[in-house]
């Protein structure tokens, strides 16, 4: 009688592989089935085994795709960075442009503080100088009057 392979691996299929597994090594198929049952078995491995090929390639894929993305999304970061660095590079320029007038700003302030302050020396000097000659003015005033006057009282 020939065995029906369909019908015999509905029923295997049906117990599943690891009771399949059992009734082999109990010797519960006979000899006419086993070459079936090894066949079956290695059917559901090599399915198994595409399954886990599959994920795996596809996992590859995935990892591929993001390692892409990845580099696309460094590439543009790096393009900003250098971006950055020139905007940096200019902003100092203009920094030590800044530094210099404002050095150059300090010193004329300085000088005019210098002028300023002779300035003012020369002109209290001068004031000086003024109230002085008021003096001799007065004291010349006041000898004439008194040259004057004492001949009068003589």
């Amino acid at each position: 009688m020939a065995i029906d392979k369909e019908q015999l691996w509905r029923s295997l299929s049906e117990a599943g592989e690891p009771k399949v597994r059992e009734n082999l090594a109990q010797k519960i198929y006979g000899e006419a089935k086993i070459p079936l049952v090894k066949e079956w078995l290695h059917q559901q491995e090599t399915s198994r085994s595409e399954a886990v090929a599959s994920r795996t390639e596809a996992r590859e894929e995935s990892s591929i795709s993001i390692a892409r993305e990845a580099n696309a999304i460094a590439r543009e970061a790096s393009k900003s960075a250098a971006a950055a660095s020139d905007s940096a590079r200019e902003a100092n320029a203009i920094a030590r442009e800044a530094n210099e007038l404002a050095r150059a700003a300090n010193t004329t302030s300085l000088a005019t503080a210098v002028a300023t302050s002779d300035a003012a020396t020369t002109a209290r000097s001068a004031r000086d100088i003024s109230l002085y000659a008021c003096i001799a003015a007065t004291v010349a005033a006041i000898a004439a009057i008194a040259s004057i006057a004492i001949p009068i009282f003589k």
